[in-house]
């Protein structure tokens, strides 16, 4: 299956996630990632991720990954994803974090290297907020798990079969945002 195919299948597996997963508070979804429940998740602020702020590179899926991050502002942080495989361009994101009512949520747009977009115009992909803990901050069919300067994002996946693999991303921060 080529990296399109596998991306092309992630943003389905994430909008059946979004509509299908709702039992209980939180549940695992492969080791690592949960799925929202029928409760309400933990209220948070933005605050939460300020962490996240600046410039991340590092590997997954086979090719050379960059994240890049803001600051909050009014309960804001604006993010930038690049995936390299092979030294070309295969795709990019536009994120947004973004607090509401005591909880946070990710958004993410995808766009091919002539960025045109995967979504419909006024689509983007959500990652409703669950909880965090020790270990990361959980967003539903998302992972963020920070340790110091180093960061493993995992990311649900619909693989062979419609089974549901966990893709993980390897980050480590190159720059702080500025302040």
């Amino acid at each position: 299956m080529s990296i399109h195919s596998r991306l092309v299948s992630w943003v389905s597996l994430l909008s059946l996630c979004l509509f299908t997963f709702h039992v209980s508070a939180s549940e695992p979804l492969t080791e690592h990632i949960r799925k929202l429940g029928a409760s309400k998740p933990t209220p948070t602020t933005i605050e939460n991720m300020k962490w996240l702020a600046g410039t991340w590179r590092g590997k997954g899926m086979g090719g050379e990954v960059e994240e890049i991050w803001s600051e909050p502002q009014n309960g804001v942080m604006m993010g930038m994803f690049r995936f390299m495989q092979d030294g070309k361009l295969q795709m990019l994101e536009m994120m947004t974090l973004a607090e509401k009512d005591g909880v946070i949520s990710l958004k993410v747009k995808h766009f091919s290297p002539d960025l045109v977009a995967w979504e419909e115009k006024e689509k983007f992909v959500e990652f409703p907020w669950i909880e965090k803990d020790d270990k990361g901050c959980y967003f539903e069919g998302i992972t963020f798990a920070p340790e110091g300067n180093k960061l493993a994002i995992y990311v649900a996946m619909k693989g062979k079969e419609g089974k549901i693999d966990e893709i993980r991303f390897d980050f480590e921060k190159v720059t702080a945002a500025a302040k």
